[in-house]
């Protein structure tokens, strides 16, 4: 609904303008009963009545009727943490602690991470899980002529196609064993990005599997002057791990480059540019990407979130939010400062890198019990 969308963006505008109440009068008159819009206003009037008006009792009740409408991970773990936030401000101890392993149930998402640190549960082995061990081969679907064409489009180079026939069959599936036999089916052709989209087709049926759902790209996991889960969590968020993919805005690769800067950065790396390699050399787009990723953190001091937020929306706007909304390495608080992020898609992309960072360091044994909140901010987290 456009209409939801401008709502929430108002009532957004308004909080970063210290206009509190109309704030929330924008946020929580919305008339709607059910469904995303339903449950993103809901949240946002949480959000507002808790940091804004100061009242958790309400807040919980907004929080409660969001959470109590969303099924996905990523959604049940952001209305779980919150409400953990709102009882243990109203001094419900019981409650607070009861909401925040909820949340932490559910480690891949940004919120459940940051919940399972509160309660001091170590996830790492749940998202370290080797789980995708199904054969395919003896899979239902082994003999289907989908799995032969897919074949088929795979020998004969159509990757596009192939990952749309993924997709096609994953969503035929309902049962766990079906969806890791196809993701393993997937990786085994070298296709992590294939392996990626069945990876979130289970998930939405309520299968998290993690050799699927965070493969780890051999092109992007090596090598280069950024850690590896970092270099990881980009690509799969910027492209799904598809080397092939261009997005609407022309955006190119594993890492999702614009020409414009992939030429600079080609330049400030004194390698030749090469447009039809960034999407034709996984290996150079890669390069690029990284270096650039890496001039990202070096101009926000290594603070990740920001690092996140540049590459994804260019480092003027991160520049310009800092001077807006505060400095969240110094005394604003890093959380609330993404929420603050006047772009919904820049909001979402910082919390999918920042979760995704914390699951390629367990998968790749790399996160020694980390801080998820001082990953945010701090060089070393």
């Amino acid at each position: 609904d456009v209409w939801a969308g401008r709502r929430a963006g108002l009532a957004r505008a308004a909080f970063r303008d210290g206009r509190v109440a109309e704030s929330y009068r924008l946020a929580s008159q919305h008339h709607l009963l059910s469904g995303g819009d339903f449950a993103d206003l809901e949240w946002l009037s949480g959000w507002i009545a808790l940091r804004g008006l100061n009242d958790p009792q309400r807040a919980a009740g907004h929080f409660m009727r969001m959470v109590n409408a969303v099924e996905t991970p990523i959604s049940k773990g952001r209305g779980g943490y919150w409400l953990g936030l709102a009882y243990a401000q109203a001094g419900d101890k019981a409650r607070s602690d009861e909401w925040f392993r909820r949340a932490a149930d559910h480690p891949t998402a940004f919120y459940g991470q940051l919940a399972a640190e509160r309660i001091g549960r170590d996830v790492r082995p749940v998202l370290a899980a080797h789980d995708a061990d199904r054969d395919w081969r003896t899979a239902g679907f082994a003999k289907s002529d989908t799995l032969r064409a897919i074949q088929l489009l795979q020998a004969a180079g159509r990757e596009t196609d192939v990952r749309q026939f993924l997709i096609s069959l994953a969503r035929t599936f309902t049962e766990r064993d079906d969806f890791a036999a196809l993701g393993r089916f997937a990786l085994d052709i070298g296709r992590p990005d294939g392996a990626v989209v069945v990876g979130k087709q289970a998930a939405r049926a309520g299968h998290v599997i993690m050799d699927i759902y965070y493969p780890v790209e051999s092109r992007v996991g090596t090598g280069g002057p950024i850690e590896p889960a970092l270099a990881l969590a980009i690509a799969r968020q910027e492209s799904e791990m598809n080397p092939a993919a261009i997005s609407p805005a022309g955006a190119r690769g594993l890492m999702q480059l614009m020409p414009g800067t992939a030429q600079k950065v080609s330049r400030d790396l004194g390698v030749r540019y090469d447009l039809g390699a960034l999407t034709g050399d996984p290996a150079y787009n890669v390069k690029l990407g990284k270096a650039y990723l890496a001039e990202m953190l070096a101009q926000f001091g290594g603070a990740k979130m920001l690092a996140a937020a540049a590459y994804n929306a260019g480092p003027g706007r991160a520049d310009q939010w800092v001077g807006r909304l505060g400095d969240p390495r110094q005394a604003m608080d890093p959380v609330d400062w993404i929420e603050h992020i006047p772009f919904t898609e820049t909001r979402n992309y910082v919390q999918r890198v920042m979760e995704g960072l914390h699951v390629y360091r367990a998968r790749l044994g790399a996160d020694a019990a980390a801080s998820y909140t001082a990953a945010l901010t701090r060089p070393q987290g």
